[in-house]
């Protein structure tokens, strides 16, 4: 059997890391390569499809020297340093859909996990949790040039005030419910361990682990490529350092009210700009992994509509199907176009979206 080609770097920014993975995987040709690493103290990162002015308090981010980047995958907004662990594997092939690419990385980790005597599930569309609490968050994204990344972040520690200052709405104005419901929601290998761990500590149990479950006999550890490194500097300097990749304005226009979903893919918010009473631009974005077809379908029924609250949700109900209950379609859509409603949900994917029954 082979041996696994196996990345290892700590400290990084979040445009240099999150480069470096983009170029690891358009450059995978014919084998898997594995990155281990830990980001900056500390690094903030939005998912793909989020925004990064709705879900983090810039102002808090700015005052207190933080990293700010924007992932090529999806999902929530996540605080990353020492003590979570960064985990990329850049696959060659891209045949598997995306669920069967994440339940198979999703294995490995949770052999990762086996190994440390903690049990772990995948459970929803992305989360691995131990007795019901989040411990780590998978994504994937697969560029137009082939190939498929997965990425992870295990919680070794994690400084939750740290996390609730950062997110948007500020912590202090639900600083003590925020906190017990973080509490409930994630749980950390340092505390089901009962001594402290930091992210560099998961490297060697992630890199046997993934190995083995990739049928290697073994893992190497190897600098990048000069190729790998050559893509990974343009990509910084063209993608995941641009300030308009990082805050999504080249994607998101201002909105004239947001139309929030929890739907079978995820948190969908739509951004619909209202002018003269009709609908005049529509955006989509969210925690969902990829973009679904539907919602692209669901931009184009929308735009040039009459803003009718009524109207709007039986389009979006044609188009989402079996997506959402039509019920929760219609009262998002009502609470949304009412001017009295300011709904907003809590944009880290450590914390649990608000249930609607």
């Amino acid at each position: 059997m082979s041996s696994l080609r196996v990345i290892l770097d700590h400290g990084v920014g979040a445009a240099e890391g999150l480069a470096l993975d983009d170029a690891l995987v358009q450059c995978a040709v014919d084998e898997p390569v594995l990155r281990c690493y830990t980001y900056r103290n500390h690094t903030v990162l939005v998912g793909r499809h989020q925004r990064a002015a709705a879900e983090v308090d810039l102002v808090t981010v700015e005052r207190l020297g933080l990293d700010l980047g924007r992932r090529p995958t999806g999902g929530g907004t996540i605080l990353m340093g020492d003590a979570q662990l960064g985990v990329a594997l850049a696959l060659p092939e891209r045949r598997a859909t995306p669920r069967e690419v994440l339940t198979a990385f999703a294995r490995l980790l949770i052999g990762a996990l086996e190994t440390i005597g903690l049990r772990a599930t995948l459970e929803g569309k992305n989360d691995l949790l131990v007795d019901g609490r989040k411990i780590a968050g998978l994504g994937m994204y697969r560029p137009a040039r082939g190939g498929t990344l997965c990425h992870a972040s295990i919680l070794a520690d994690l400084d939750h005030r740290l996390l609730l200052e950062v997110l948007r709405p500020p912590a202090a104005k639900l600083a003590d419910k925020r906190a017990k419901l973080l509490a409930r929601s994630v749980v950390t290998v340092s505390e089901l361990r009962g001594e402290a761990w930091c992210g560099a500590d998961l490297v060697t149990v992630v890199a046997d682990a993934v190995a083995m479950g990739l049928g290697r006999s073994r893992w190497v550890q190897s600098a990048p490529r000069a190729e790998e490194l050559m893509l990974a500097r343009d990509l910084e300097i063209s993608t995941y350092a641009d300030r308009d990749w990082i805050h999504g304005s080249s994607a998101h226009e201002p909105s004239a009210t947001r139309v929030t979903l929890r739907t079978a893919i995820g948190t969908v918010e739509l951004h619909l700009d209202v002018r003269g009473g009709v609908v005049s631009s529509v955006q989509v974005s969210g925690d969902f992994l990829e973009v679904d077809a539907r919602l692209i379908t669901l931009t184009r029924a929308l735009r040039f509509e009459p803003a009718d609250p009524s109207y709007l949700a039986d389009r979006a109900c044609d188009v989402l199907g079996h997506l959402a209950p039509p019920r929760r379609i219609t009262e998002a859509f009502h609470a949304s176009l009412s001017p009295l409603a300011a709904p907003h949900r809590l944009g880290s994917c450590l914390l649990p979206e608000r249930r609607h029954s």
